[in-house]
């Protein structure tokens, strides 16, 4: 009883200074911190959105149509007269919610297929993988603008048709990393204790892994928010009035010669959101891998 005290918190003192090296080497990568800055901050303004905006993000005012920035409308107006910083604020929750929660959709169903395929092998694995491939010969933003265009606009369908690509990136990834961690010794002394399969994939080899699954995310955040604004763009997306930042590109872009902030505004963000999610997984990398870590 008192070895077994013994060993957990010797796991628990372990696991704490992993943490803490994680965080500080985290903290060295000062871009990769003002990238989470970024986004934390992106992220609270799209859900204050959701209950609060300067200006009604919906409302017409015909007689403010197509101003420039200025302090009443820092960013300026649409052509409808909308301030364009109030449905920025608003369509983030559009926006990085449909690509936060699609891609979370996707990780979920194509850690445990990955799981399942990594572990047991034969014939499940086999048929997993395979069906896995034939998703990841076309690039995700066909793919989703396919099911989008079956589908139909609206919510829903944005949801599906980012969500249903991304399983077989997953379960190809989870795959492959499970295969490199079923073998080890803590695996086989769970075999031999006749622990079941369920029980060794999510208490043994997905905690093992998890970090390969977060970093995956991370990067991934950036090519759903890309997908969601190029379905909107192209019109199979998030339709209008809603202000989806890749709708109001789309909505916006005859004005790209005469009135170009219109179009610039929620472009640049877009892309801004993007950058700092990719250099964020770089620095998540670097700091939740243990080798990249001890070069930090």
């Amino acid at each position: 009883m008192i070895r077994k005290e013994t060993l957990l918190k010797e796991m628990n003192e372990h696991r704490k200074t992993i943490r803490v090296a994680t965080w500080k080497a985290f903290k060295r990568n000062k871009i990769s911190l003002l990238s989470l800055i970024v986004i934390l901050s992106v992220s609270a303004l799209s859900t204050v959105g959701i209950v609060y905006s300067p200006y009604n993000p919906y409302q017409p005012n015909f007689s403010g149509a197509l101003m420039p920035p200025s302090l009443a409308h820092p960013l300026g107006t649409d052509w409808l007269g909308r301030d364009i910083l109030s449905r920025l604020i608003a369509g983030g929750k559009y926006t990085l919610g449909l690509a936060f929660v699609a891609i979370l959709i996707g990780a979920t169903i194509g850690t445990f297929l990955g799981l399942a395929s990594g572990y047991y092998l034969g014939l499940v694995g086999t048929i997993i993988q395979r069906v896995s491939e034939i998703f990841l010969i076309l690039p995700t933003l066909i793919i989703a603008a396919l099911f989008a265009a079956v589908l139909g606009t609206g919510l829903l369908s944005t949801l599906l048709a980012i969500a249903i690509p991304t399983i077989p990136v997953y379960a190809k990834l989870v795959h492959s990393a499970a295969l490199r961690v079923r073998n080890e010794d803590y695996v086989e002394a769970a075999r031999l204790l006749k622990k079941s399969g369920p029980y060794i994939m999510f208490n043994h080899i997905l905690p093992n892994i998890l970090h390969v699954v977060i970093v995956q995310t991370t990067y991934y955040m950036g090519t759903g928010i890309l997908t969601v604004s190029a379905l909107g763009f192209l019109g199979l997306g998030v339709p209008s009035p809603t202000p989806e930042w890749g709708t109001m590109v789309g909505d916006a872009k005859d004005y790209i010669f005469s009135y170009p902030f219109v179009v610039f505004i929620p472009g640049i963000l877009i892309a801004v959101v993007v950058v700092a999610f990719n250099i964020l997984g770089d620095g998540l990398r670097e700091a939740l891998d243990p080798k990249l870590r001890r070069l930090l």
